[in-house]
Order: C-alpha cells, then structure tokens, then sequence
C-alpha cells in the first residue's frame, strides 16, 4: 500500500497456535474478519483525498482498531485455510469497493461535524467543567471536529496539531464558543462580507496569493495609530512583518 499524509501501511501475518502469538485465540468469526478488512483498508486508503487530513485520521483509527483486534492473536493453520478459501478474486473486489465507500461515509461524516471557534478565543478542557484541566486555548477561526459525547452547555470535540499531521488531540469546549462549519470557510466568508472595512487589533484575515511572480499587496491604515501586519502560512509561521503608518 502506498501511504499518504502519515496513514498508516497494514500488513497481514498468519500466527500459528503454539508458536510466537501470546494473544487469546481468534474465533472463526473474528479470523474472517481479521482477513478481511486488509482489503477494506486497503480499498479505504486508495480513496483518500490528498487535501482531507481528517480521512487520514479516521483511517489511522481504522488501521488501529484492526491491530488491537487482530495483532497477536492465535488460530491454526487450518481455521486460516478455511477462511482463504471464500476470499475469492470477487470478494476480494468487493471488500476493496466496501472500502471505498467506507471511506466516503467516513468524509461526508467528518465534514458534518467540523466546528470552529467564534469568538476571539476559547479554551479546552479535559472534562465539560470549566473547573477541570485545562488543556489549551485555541484563537477564533479554529477548526474543531465534534465528537459524539456532549450534554447542554458542552461538546466533546478533537482537533489537529499543527506539528503532529495526522494526531489529534480531544478535550471539550463550550458550546456557545463554536459554530458549524470550518474555520477556513468562515474565515473567507467574513473577509468577503467585511471588504474594505477597518479592523480590530489582532485581528485576523484569510486569502491566497496568486500563483504569480510579482505579487501585490495593498494595506491601508484607517486607525489613528501605526498598524502592525503579519503574513503567515497555512501553518501560521511567520513570513513578513511590517508597520503600516
């Protein structure tokens, strides 16, 4: 298999009873399974979007499910030789395109449930209380993805790192601090509603340059004191910084 953006490789190897496997023995049941869903990875990866890391971290999980459930555990020869016998070219096949589609329920899911943060800043805790372990404070524009676990005033979410690729890290938010809908979107969408409007301080906007030799940028200080700007990456490493009297 071929890896994409930290997605985990899988790889499948028959353990026999009495040898290196110190697991509990596999059912038949579980043994179908377990030489199965090889091909519904492999048919999830294939259809991983290049730009979609939240795919990337929904297969990892996948990927890691399949191991806790299948790495180290004991069948014989036998029970493995009459599961191979019904995986046939078609099922094969079948199990690839399952996967596929696996992978598009997932996206259409996790796009569902992406939020982002609406004032300008809020904080994540490790339980719905504002009294509990604080974990961090994320900015406005932030994408968030909502988890399952929530209750009136909170919502379980997971975010990403920005160093780690494809890791997240999960706490809870306030609800009334989140919106639908990606930090990026909205953030595009506000810019275009307020064009040419003046900013607050820290303040932040969202654009792209285009994909030209020389570029242009026009920054006009209405405010009564010098501005500061900041060009960063999608990352949020710092380009260019200058004042604008």
């Amino acid at each position: 298999m071929t890896r994409r953006h930290g997605a985990s490789a899988v790889a499948l190897t028959l353990v026999l009873i009495g040898m290196t496997a110190s697991g509990a023995e596999l059912t038949m049941d579980e043994l179908a399974w377990c030489l199965s869903e090889p091909h519904r990875l492999h048919g999830e990866q294939e259809a991983l979007r290049d730009t979609d890391v939240w795919s990337v971290v929904d297969y990892n999980e996948a990927v890691a499910q399949y191991r806790s459930k299948c790495a180290n555990r004991k069948y014989t020869r036998a029970q493995a030789s009459s599961v191979l016998k019904g995986l046939s070219q078609e099922v094969v096949k079948q199990l690839r395109k399952s996967g596929v589609h696996r992978a598009e329920e997932k996206r259409l899911s996790s796009q569902s449930r992406l939020v982002h943060v609406v004032p300008d800043s809020t904080f994540v805790f490790a339980t719905p209380d504002s009294e509990g372990r604080l974990i961090k404070r994320v900015n406005r524009w932030t994408t968030l993805r909502a988890k399952q676990g929530a209750n009136t005033d909170w919502i379980a979410v997971d975010w990403l790192e920005p160093m780690e690729k494809a890791e997240t890290r999960s706490g809870w938010v306030q609800r009334v601090a989140i919106e639908r809908g990606e930090g990026t979107t909205a953030r595009q969408e506000y810019c275009v509603a307020n064009q040419g409007k003046p900013l607050s301080p820290d303040e932040l906007l969202w654009g792209q340059l285009p994909n030209e030799r020389f570029r242009l940028l026009n920054v006009a200080n209405t405010m009564s004191q010098d501005a500061l700007v900041r060009l960063r990456d999608e990352e949020g490493t710092l380009l260019l910084k200058f004042v604008v009297l």
